[in-house]
């Protein structure tokens, strides 16, 4: 039997750190071997809590545990501690909710709008700035939506695209006029949901249109290199955490809920909100409520 990549990734940390004293892509044997002595466990441990990862990573450490060490009973308790976490890991992800730590970056729908304009001139800089700013405008000037910009064609009006009706994939499409539709018909609600057709306000068309003019491409965000790719995760990912440390979708979408809701809307505009942003009104309560406790506390 050999390890499987994913505990591979985490035995290959533990190596590096200095805990196993072994060569990396060990095998099974020389693994288990290691993980038999009190004191490696110990520093693993130990190196699992006093580094700042995600709590997602922190299960992945257990998973690998739970896997490699012989001594059963250890085992069982590695298992419980991973498959407890994974719980967790997946009511955040029902619920949509941000952890404290992500909120400790979370930034204000003003102070998104004031680096947006900052973004805007740093975009003449080159093409990976264009493509943050791009990227930017789509999730502070509109109700954003999650991780499919990342895949998504754009379709062009004015180069002879036609609307490609009764697809099965996301697009974008613009008529070179000022008008533009964001289509979602695939993403983890559609089969909920169903699709939805987003208009596009006319800056942020019009800002599509001539991004399309100065990068021709086929996607709407694709590194300079792969223009007839989409974005990688990883290139995505670093353009979104050009707006700030540590950035991602999930303090986006909390930042426009509490902007959105901090206005008093009626239960039709929260309802309106929920429908673009593709969750429940539900969902987004808690997300504004779990940033205003987090804010409250911290003030105090």
């Amino acid at each position: 039997m050999s390890i499987n990549e994913k505990n591979l990734q985490v035995v290959n940390s533990w190596i590096n750190q200095g805990i196993l004293k072994l060569p990396l892509d060990p095998t099974l044997e020389q693994v288990k071997k290691a993980l038999g002595k009190t004191q490696a466990l110990a520093k693993i441990i130990k190196y699992i809590h006093t580094s700042e990862f995600k709590y997602g990573t922190v299960r992945n450490h257990y998973t690998a545990l739970a896997a490699l060490v012989e001594d059963p009973e250890l085992a069982s308790i590695y298992s419980t501690t991973s498959t407890d976490m994974t719980n967790v890991i997946k009511e955040k992800e029902k619920n949509n909710e941000l952890d404290e730590k992500e909120l400790k970056y979370f930034k204000t729908h003003d102070w998104l709008v004031n680096r947006l304009t900052e973004m805007e001139k740093e975009a003449e800089k080159g093409y990976k700035q264009h493509m943050a700013y791009l990227l930017a405008t789509m999730y502070i000037n509109m109700p954003p939506i999650r991780l499919e910009y990342m895949d998504m064609p754009v379709k062009n009006a004015g180069n002879g695209d036609d609307i490609p009706l009764g697809t099965n994939y996301n697009y974008i499409w613009v008529d070179g006029m000022s008008h533009g539709q964001v289509i979602i018909v695939k993403d983890k609600v559609s089969k909920h949901y169903g699709p939805i057709s987003l208009q596009l306000n006319h800056n942020i068309a019009n800002l599509i249109q001539e991004s399309l003019e100065k990068y021709p491409r086929k996607y709407l965000i694709c590194a300079q290199s792969h223009q007839d790719k989409p974005a990688s995760k990883k290139y995505y990912y670093d353009l979104l955490r050009m707006i700030s440390e540590r950035m991602g979708v999930q303090l986006l979408r909390a930042s426009y809920i509490t902007h959105y809701y901090n206005s008093n809307p009626s239960l039709k505009g929260k309802e309106d909100l929920a429908k673009k942003m593709r969750h429940s009104v539900s969902i987004s309560t808690l997300c504004y409520n779990k940033v205003l406790n987090y804010n409250n506390n911290n003030e105090q």
